[in-house]
């Protein structure tokens, strides 16, 4: 109790600007968006990365800064998220809608599978082979996010803002190593980051 105390008096300045960042958010959120596929998606995405960004700071103020940092590569995935999101509103609005009930199936499956009972009230499609085959690829057995993406491939499809702070043309390779890199992936991100531009 003594060390976290001695812990908040310490970086009281770095908690107090935490927290203004967070009333930034709150001040600013979009409290009543337009039902634009794009902008439904970044609403909710941003949801996300505030509650994310509000474990980070009480994890700091816990004295637990390695696990803090652990969570700091979700608030970044959630940036590139967003950016793809606006950049292509139609396939966001299908993939998310898509991704929900296909996790909510491979929950329902574990819980089968174990001999758990399966959550009440959850209205579960019914895919043929081939759809199956198709998401499990697309979203690698639930290991991949809703947009059914690597990072890198997400940084190419945007053309991220780093290539155009460097001087460079915007999607540029490197730019995509770099970024690849800072979340953890390798540059060509499995084989998602080949896929031509058309299915995005």
């Amino acid at each position: 109790m003594q060390e976290q105390e001695a812990l908040l008096e310490e970086y009281a300045d770095y908690f107090a600007a935490c927290e203004e960042t967070a009333q930034f958010f709150r001040d600013h959120r979009m409290v009543d968006p337009k039902a634009t596929p794009e902008s439904l998606a970044v609403n909710w995405t941003t949801a996300r990365s505030y509650r994310t960004y509000l474990v980070v700071v009480h994890l700091c103020k816990c004295g637990y800064g390695l696990q803090a940092a652990m969570l700091n590569r979700t608030l970044f995935e959630d940036m590139i998220s967003a950016h793809w999101a606006i950049k292509h509103p139609k396939a966001a609005a299908t993939r998310m809608a898509e991704h929900d009930a296909y996790t909510a199936t491979l929950r329902a499956e574990g819980y089968e599978k174990h001999g758990m009972n399966k959550p009440r009230g959850e209205n579960l499609p019914t895919y043929t082979k081939k759809q199956r085959e198709r998401l499990d690829r697309r979203y690698r057995r639930g290991a991949s996010g809703w947009t059914g993406k690597s990072v890198p491939a997400m940084v190419g499809f945007i053309g991220f803002i780093v290539g155009e702070a460097s001087g460079r043309p915007t999607g540029d390779l490197d730019d995509v190593r770099v970024l690849g890199a800072a979340a953890g992936r390798t540059s060509d991100g499995g084989c998602a980051s080949t896929r031509s531009t058309a299915d995005p």
